[in-house]
């Protein structure tokens, strides 16, 4: 099997999985904490942006939303502006390690304000700064994972 190969079966493979945990995630918890297939997300549309493969985790970002709010796509409402985030970011900055970090926050901090908005929660700073440090964390496990493991050498 070639890289290219090995590359676009981890992208379809590991959503699938992602999404599984996510659910079983959601199940034990009973809230979102950690959003590892939106950290997973923003690592695919830095370091291998084909739109092809971006939209089997645009799909199951769409479905969970289906599942939590029974709205189909409800979560384009904050993947959208990061897509849009990401590629004036990969213009402008010449620092690329800090780029999915960025989006990260930035796409955790609209979805939280437009639930609240919309759905009328409110949620304490602390909650949102929970919610902000889990989730760079699980970024920066990904992050490190992918330049292990796919980086050029």
């Amino acid at each position: 099997m070639t890289q290219s190969q090995i590359k676009n079966r981890f992208f379809l493979i590991v959503p699938c999985s992602l999404f599984c945990i996510e659910l079983g995630m959601f199940s034990l918890l009973e809230s979102h904490i950690l959003y590892p297939i939106l950290c997973f997300f923003i690592i695919s549309i830095n370091v291998y942006p084909s739109t092809r493969l971006l939209l089997i985790p645009i799909f199951f970002m769409s479905l969970l939303s289906y599942l939590d709010y029974n709205i189909f796509g409800w979560s384009l409402i904050y993947i959208l502006p990061i897509m849009l985030l990401a590629q004036y970011l990969q213009k402008q900055i010449h620092v690329k390690i800090i780029i999915p970090y960025i989006l990260l926050v930035s796409g955790l901090l609209l979805k939280i304000n437009i639930l609240s908005y919309n759905l009328n929660l409110t949620t304490s700073w602390r909650y949102k700064t929970c919610i902000i440090v889990y989730n760079i964390l699980m970024l920066s496990i990904f992050h490190i994972l992918y330049y292990y493991y796919f980086e050029e050498k």
